[in-house]
């Protein structure tokens, strides 16, 4: 059985099925993250602001040993798009609703999401990639997130200088997760064939 390359990884659209839209799911996130206390500053004030910012962290760190217990015994793709569509949801309603508590409740939801959200790559790796090749998938995909998601305050910041506000960008990152949710619930043919 020939090993898996870097290049026939990048070649295959299956892979791309994994790396792509968990790329695109982190750059939302990251962004989102460094931009939050100054979406939420008008809403919540600084200490509320900061307190919504706590809470996304504290739900991202508690998913992750929460979901990781039964993770593995899911379809991790619907699980994945399930979180990408309760994180679009918590944006649009802290875009849509200016109350504290939609605030910190939607805070909470997309925090909740981003813990299992950076779980999920290595994850997918390993139950549909070969075996061989999920040391260099984990770490080109590693690699492929990392670029993608230091792009994501950048992106926010310019479409909020560019707008005048954060209606526009939030708008952008609902529209980036739903086309996140599309890509991953692909099943195009496994990568392993890449590799008989």
């Amino acid at each position: 059985m020939q090993v898996m390359t870097r290049w026939q990884a990048l070649a295959s659209a299956h892979y791309w099925t994994i790396a792509g839209p968990l790329t695109l799911a982190i750059m939302v996130q990251v962004g989102f993250v460094v931009h939050q206390v100054s979406f939420l500053f008008p809403v919540l004030g600084r200490e509320g602001a900061g307190l919504a910012v706590f809470l996304t962290a504290l739900m991202a760190a508690t998913s992750r040993v929460v979901v990781g217990f039964f993770i593995d015994r899911l379809d991790q793709r619907i699980v994945g798009a399930l979180l990408l569509a309760a994180q679009a949801c918590a944006l649009f309603a802290m875009l849509k609703f200016a109350a504290r508590d939609v605030a910190f409740l939607a805070s909470a939801v997309f925090g909740f999401a981003v813990g299992v959200m950076i779980t999920l790559p290595a994850l997918i790796i390993q139950r549909e990639c070969p075996p061989a090749a999920f040391g260099m998938l984990s770490g080109l995909t590693l690699a492929i997130i990392q670029t993608g998601n230091s792009f994501g305050p950048s992106l926010l910041g310019w479409l909020r200088d560019a707008t005048g506000g954060y209606p526009v960008p939030i708008v952008v990152c609902m529209a980036i997760e739903i086309v996140a949710i599309v890509i991953i619930l692909l099943r195009i043919g496994p990568a392993r064939v890449l590799a008989q």
